[in-house]
């Protein structure tokens, strides 16, 4: 049977050509020391400076008028996934690769080839037959959680012996490890392919060539670098094993993509969709072309790419919340629950033009299950201590404009969205946020 494949082709520059505006920062006598920074290769200096970049809210739009020290060169570089620095010429790059199914004779022949294999430590353990002894011996075995995303991972795998005698690496689980091993072999410039093993690293994070990990206690993603792999491998027995909670944790970003496209035969498909019935590859490559597609227009998110945040800008306040009160949360049931608050602010805005959306969404077999996931949440503190803390990790989202004001991607009806700006982003004042999360709460 031949090999089913999705041909990537991305060319763009990173950042933007023009800041927005510009932050001239002072110049500084003293830097708090990071042990990390030692690690990772650092000047001494950056993680600070990317400490007050988060305290100062500062935007991705906003450039940075900064010392010549190589702390604010390489702070600059990871914010946020790149700002411009001073008089620098944004980077412009371009590539291509292949998104494939394949089948274990091909996935044998990759882990023999990779000089140095990033394993999530459960799929090890749950496919011990794909990691015979001359493969676990350029392993490196990653106990992943969205507790641990941060730079002491990164840390971890970029001074570890096999790291860094390899020349080519491949990175095998699921989302939260891809960003963490991607962004290490990034910073390193080495080349590295991913194979997803969840639902939501096949459709949607093993698409696009994000990076990143979260820096505490301001939020989600804000230290990161744009890299695309040289390949991607689906190995569609993998979500045979997922938990059930992460299996149903990536019907939503699957969702979200029906919802974007305003294909409806697929959102029922989707909905549908159970992990004792193997999603097909042509599913998947709907699903993954449908990201596939802007990201060939928009690699660097400096438009359209915006766009698939919808269901994001609350998702990612969720999952920051859910952290800081050490409570289980997955980054699909984040999404599921930041989707159905983006369709009530839309209609609280009067911008939903299609009710049909919502009310399909609400009546999902996807969205019922979630609820006892959404009702332990909110129970968990008082509800104004909960929408404020939600507040609070909402003004440090990625997408907040130069003057902090929150902006989202709102649906306005199927494959229908608001703002007309090249990245339909709606600005939203905290006190909407305020009166929609209400009604969401009751």
């Amino acid at each position: 049977m031949a090999l089913r494949e999705i041909a990537i082709d991305w060319r763009g520059q990173n950042p933007a050509s023009h800041a927005k505006n510009w932050f001239t920062w002072k110049d500084q006598n003293e830097f708090v020391c990071h042990p990390t920074e030692k690690s990772l290769n650092w000047p001494h200096g950056t993680i600070d400076i990317l400490h007050k970049a988060c305290e100062l809210k500062l935007s991705r739009e906003t450039g940075w008028i900064a010392p010549n020290l190589a702390a604010f060169q390489k702070a600059a570089q990871v914010f946020k996934r790149g700002v411009l620095l001073n008089s620098e010429e944004p980077f412009r790059g371009s590539g291509d690769y292949l998104i494939r199914e394949c089948q274990k004779p091909e996935l044998d022949v990759l882990l023999l080839r990779s000089s140095c294999v990033i394993l999530d430590r459960n799929v090890f353990q749950s496919w011990p037959e794909l990691f015979p002894a001359d493969v676990t011996k350029h392993c490196i075995l990653v106990d992943v959680h969205e507790k641990t995303k941060d730079l002491d991972a990164v840390a971890k795998i970029v001074s570890n012996p096999i790291f860094k005698n390899a020349d080519v690496c491949c990175i095998i689980g699921g989302g939260v490890l891809g960003d963490i091993a991607s962004f290490a072999a990034a910073l390193e410039r080495k080349t590295f392919s991913f194979v997803p093993t969840t639902l939501v690293s096949m459709i949607d994070s093993s698409v696009g060539g994000k990076t990143g990990v979260n820096l505490s206690p301001f939020g989600k993603n804000l230290v990161g670098l744009f890299a695309f792999p040289s390949a991607v491998y689906i190995y569609p027995e993998f979500l045979g094993t997922l938990p059930d909670r992460e299996w149903r944790a990536g019907q939503f970003e699957a969702l979200k993509h029906a919802v974007l496209t305003g294909d409806r035969k697929l959102f029922y498909a989707v909905d549908n969709l159970s992990k004792q019935n193997l999603i097909t590859w042509q599913m998947l490559a709907d699903l993954i072309r449908v990201k596939a597609d802007i990201i060939q227009q928009d690699p660097y998110d400096l438009g359209v790419r915006s766009t698939l945040n919808l269901g994001h800008t609350f998702g990612h306040a969720l999952e920051a919340y859910a952290l800081e009160k050490n409570m289980e949360m997955r980054h699909g049931e984040a999404v599921g629950i930041g989707l159905m608050f983006a369709l009530k602010l839309s209609q609280d805005l009067n911008l939903l033009r299609d009710y049909s959306v919502l009310t399909c969404f609400e009546e999902s077999r996807c969205w019922q299950n979630l609820i006892p996931v959404w009702r332990s949440i909110i129970s968990s503190s008082d509800a104004s201590e909960f929408a404020n803390d939600l507040v609070r990790f909402l003004s440090n989202d990625k997408k907040n404009d130069p003057i902090h004001e929150s902006r989202w991607i709102l649906p306005s009806g199927w494959g229908l969205l608001a703002g007309s700006d090249p990245h339909h982003f709606v600005t939203v004042k905290n006190e909407q946020i305020l009166k929609t999360l209400a009604r969401l709460i009751c």
